[in-house]
């Protein structure tokens, strides 16, 4: 069914595939400048702020916060390589089935159970889908580029 939905075959993935370090890189480094845009006054930054009296975390944290956008990034990077997520539709579709199986249903959980505003959550949730589906396409198509070549 994988197969189908992605339009990729498993099988064909190499048995040990590496991982380079450069496309991770960059494509989580530029997920987290996106993220850093998308929480931009401009955009949803001051939205986010009259919404959630939580205060901003401390200026340190903004040291740690791209550790996050990297491990997504490598994660990604290693589904691409092992399902051959070559293609632009099938960047999608992984990029937006790993939001809607993680960061949606963690934000839901979130709103519903855990008091957060609908709006706040729907913020957070949508960086996350723009951050994964920005480094799913980046991605395949430099990954792909890299197997087509050898």
């Amino acid at each position: 069914m994988m197969e189908r939905v992605l339009g990729v075959s498993p099988a064909a993935a190499p048995a040990a595939a590496r991982t380079p370090v450069l496309p991770v890189a960059v494509s989580g480094l530029a997920a987290f400048l996106a993220s850093v845009v998308w929480y931009s006054p401009p955009l949803f930054g001051d939205l986010l702020q009259s919404l959630d009296p939580t205060p901003p975390p401390p200026p340190w944290a903004m040291l740690l916060a791209p550790l996050r956008e990297l491990a997504a990034s490598y994660v990604v990077a290693q589904l691409i390589v092992r399902l051959r997520c070559f293609t632009w539709r099938s960047a999608l579709v992984l990029g937006g089935g790993l939001w809607l199986a993680f960061h949606a249903v963690m934000m839901a959980g979130a709103a519903l159970f855990s008091g957060m505003p609908w709006t706040v959550a729907a913020i957070h949730a949508g960086d996350w889908l723009m951050k994964l589906l920005l480094m799913s396409l980046a991605l395949s198509a430099w990954l792909g580029r890299r197997a087509r070549a050898g």
